[in-house]
């Protein structure tokens, strides 16, 4: 309901995580359970910047379309967090309904968190039963049904459907699009 409120504002909710690195910005989008928040913590580790874990809000701007973050918190399964240590640290923490703990990770990471980005990459990740994961090219197509399918509030009223339809379709022609197919490898070592 909040996101298709947020439509009234020309703001709109996308399933995704997004991420920057040299100005470049990063969604990931997908599923629960596709790896996105494994993926995420990775690069934030590795110093990348993030704006929001799960839920990134799109709106049009002069610059093309700019994803801004929702949440500052990360939802993270206590599985992943015996992989990374820096997790096992006391922090300040939230136990959800579905088993995962929402961890705020800006005291981990105080110079990571970014308000907001362009996006010029969009990553659409998904375990599959691959030994070795592989980013592989996805055409506008394809990637507009996912943007469509991990949408919030769509398809409700189709005066705000065509202006998020719009929107949707103009980040696709301004990024790259890739499917992440994530194998074994990314589940044994998401380090």
């Amino acid at each position: 309901t909040l996101l298709w409120l947020l439509h009234g504002h020309k703001l709109y909710g996308l399933h995704a995580n997004g991420l920057a690195e040299n100005g470049v910005g990063i969604l990931l989008v997908g599923d629960t359970g596709s790896g996105k928040t494994t993926i995420s913590l990775s690069l934030i580790m590795q110093g990348w910047k993030y704006l929001s874990d799960d839920v990134v809000l799109l709106t049009r701007e002069p610059c093309g379309i700019t994803a801004s973050a929702f949440q500052r918190g990360f939802s993270i399964d206590p599985f992943l967090a015996r992989h990374y240590s820096s997790l096992n640290k006391p922090h300040k923490t939230q136990i959800q309904g579905d088993g995962k703990v929402f961890l705020d990770i800006s005291g981990l990471y105080p110079n990571a968190y970014l308000a907001s980005c362009v996006p010029r990459i969009l990553i659409f990740p998904k375990i599959v039963p691959i030994d070795k994961t592989e980013l592989v090219p996805v055409d506008r197509a394809k990637a507009l049904i996912y943007l469509m399918r991990n949408s919030g509030g769509s398809m409700i009223d189709k005066a705000r459907s065509i202006r998020q339809l719009d929107v949707l379709k103009q980040l696709v022609y301004q990024s790259v699009c890739y499917e992440l197919h994530l194998g074994q490898d990314m589940y044994k070592r998401p380090e």
